[in-house]
């Protein structure tokens, strides 16, 4: 291969890669819950990742390629049972919330902070309102501060988030910590699935041979797999 055909290679494939992240719809999807708790984290004073780690906590979903848990926007937990279901997309969370609701299960946590419908009427106008990403942290934010006005402590808030019972408050905060103490850990994953790139398949050439010698350099789609955290379990969702 001639220096300047290398050169053109290389010069043609850096310039063609594009963000993983940008083309991967689940994490974009994921994106619409995580993007959002710093705001809300400032706006309230609240310790830094606590709502995004109460998010995961609540809605984990395995990303079907890498296995790392990602929130998940379009999470349902039904009560008194506790099944979640994660959906694809708003329609098809809001169209299983309205059944749900329907056939006399009022009590169903939703959205990216599982909001539970049941003991929070007013929080939302509408099935479609509670599934906005931007509206769901909001109350979800709102709530775990009036937890901490009326405790006094963090610890105490979090737990009194999912549950006014003190053992259960006391184990939630617990996983809810876990999931906090190793944040930096899991960002840097997210990170570095973002660093990741897809090299395109074509160089930049209009000469006639150009197919021959594509076929020659071997250029093709490249995909670098990130598996899931080692020993870190509470990135999977637990069924």
């Amino acid at each position: 291969m001639s220096k300047a055909l290398l050169l053109t290679f290389l010069l043609v494939s850096v310039n063609s890669f594009t963000s993983y992240a940008k083309n991967d719809p689940e994490i974009l999807e994921s994106q619409k819950c995580s993007n959002i708790f710093s705001y809300f984290e400032k706006r309230h004073k609240i310790p830094k990742d606590t709502l995004y780690s109460i998010s995961l906590r609540e809605t984990q979903k395995a990303h079907t390629k890498h296995g790392i848990g990602i929130t998940w926007p379009w999470t349902i937990t039904v009560n008194p049972s506790g099944k979640g279901y994660h959906f694809k997309n708003k329609t098809e969370a809001v169209k299983f919330a309205k059944a749900q609701l329907a056939s006399g299960k009022g009590s169903i946590d939703v959205g990216c902070m599982q909001i539970n419908l049941k003991y929070h009427p007013d929080a939302f106008t509408s099935i479609e309102q509670a599934f906005s990403p931007r509206r769901n942290i909001a109350y979800g934010a709102k709530f775990l501060k009036e937890k901490y006005d009326q405790h006094g402590d963090w610890q105490k808030a979090i737990g009194a988030y999912h549950s006014g019972s003190s053992d259960k408050a006391s184990a939630y905060h617990a996983g809810v910590k876990q999931i906090n103490d190793s944040m930096h850990m899991y960002k840097k994953k997210l990170a570095d699935l973002s660093s990741y790139r897809y090299k395109t398949t074509k160089i930049a050439t209009t000469t006639k041979n150009s197919e021959q010698k594509e076929k020659f350099l071997g250029i093709g789609k490249v995909q670098v797999r990130v598996g899931t955290l080692k020993d870190n379990n509470w990135f999977r969702k637990v069924q």
